[in-house]
């Protein structure tokens, strides 16, 4: 009895997922486990589970970093597509040159 009284006794406390965070910030949970990825805290190689208790104080300063990720990722996005595109304009700039066709006359001259 006295195992089940301090169960009652303890509150339970609640813990935020990736999910709950995400749903807070309005984002993905995808985008947000990108960023949380990105932060040098979360970068031990392996899975990790994503929970907070409410209240933490990195959930205060984390809407700063998402603004600063998604800012981040514009403009590496917007290289990105820069870069296509000049590659594009240069290939269409280029003809390549293809083998003319050759007659059966002209065959016979070569061989």
């Amino acid at each position: 009895m006295a195992k089940e009284e301090k169960k009652k006794a303890e509150p339970k406390v609640k813990y935020l997922t990736s999910k709950d965070v995400a749903a807070v910030h309005k984002v993905k949970p995808s985008f947000l486990r990108r960023v949380l990825r990105s932060l040098p805290k979360y970068q031990d190689g392996g899975y990790t589970r994503y929970k907070w208790e409410e209240g933490d104080t990195f959930l205060a300063t984390l809407g700063k970093t998402i603004e600063a990720f998604r800012v981040k990722e514009k403009d590496r996005n917007a290289k990105r597509l820069a870069a296509l595109k000049d590659k594009q304009a240069k290939g269409k700039g280029k003809k390549t040159a293809k083998a003319a066709p050759v007659s059966e006359e002209g065959a016979e001259e070569i061989v």
